[in-house]
């Protein structure tokens, strides 16, 4: 699977790896959902490598980092707006001339439980993901502000499991301390899939 390099936008990428129709040049036509939602994860991951590599800066609040996730991931090439009406304020809402994939982030530290991170999830799953075709896959970015990212990322799933209600299948994701969830949507009844991102940005330096 290709990565972004630091050097590369999306315009590249979907070159290299024949993802787009024709002889466009656009991430607004490309050819298949599924390469639509692999191109924006992928700049997704890359902004919150980009991001975590500097936790001094991410001590402000969630607006402002999810700013700066939209602001690199345009600059990636992909079409994004912070902040959208998309049954709500989505966070993350892209979109080209075809498809659509929303994402909602969401703050973890002591000060938040995990059920905050519920909220945000039903916000995504329930009011702004509509689950049609061409909208069935979308994001969840938890931005870590506590030790061990990997510890909160299991006991989000945890969390999750024991829900009730709702009847998760989990996988493993190709991303850093990330998984994916599939459930049936309350709306239509289908297959909802979800990939949940980390974004560590806890900074306590001891010297």
């Amino acid at each position: 699977m290709t990565i972004l390099a630091a050097s590369d936008n999306v315009t590249d990428l979907i070159i290299a790896d024949e993802f787009l129709e024709g002889n466009s040049t656009s991430f607004f036509m490309v050819k298949s959902y599924d390469s639509f939602v692999e191109l924006t994860e992928k700049a997704l991951q890359r902004a919150i490598d980009l991001l975590s590599a500097n936790p001094k800066f991410l001590q402000v609040s969630e607006d402002e980092i999810t700013n700066m996730i939209c602001v690199a991931m345009k600059m990636a090439g992909i079409n994004i707006d912070h902040d959208a009406m998309e049954g709500g304020h989505a966070d993350l809402v892209v979109k080209n001339l075809r498809f659509k994939w929303l994402a909602e982030a969401k703050i973890k530290d002591d000060n938040y439980q995990y059920g905050w991170l519920w909220d945000g999830f039903m916000q995504l799953t329930e009011r702004y993901a509509t689950n049609t075709a061409g909208t069935c896959k979308a994001g969840f970015v938890v931005y870590i502000k506590q030790p061990n990212s990997k510890r909160v990322m299991e006991r989000w799933q945890a969390h999750m499991e024991a829900e009730k209600g709702y009847s998760f299948t989990f996988s493993e994701s190709c991303y850093p301390q990330s998984f994916q969830s599939s459930h049936l949507h309350t709306r239509n009844g289908e297959p909802c899939e979800v990939t949940h991102f980390s974004l560590s940005a806890y900074f306590a330096p001891v010297v």
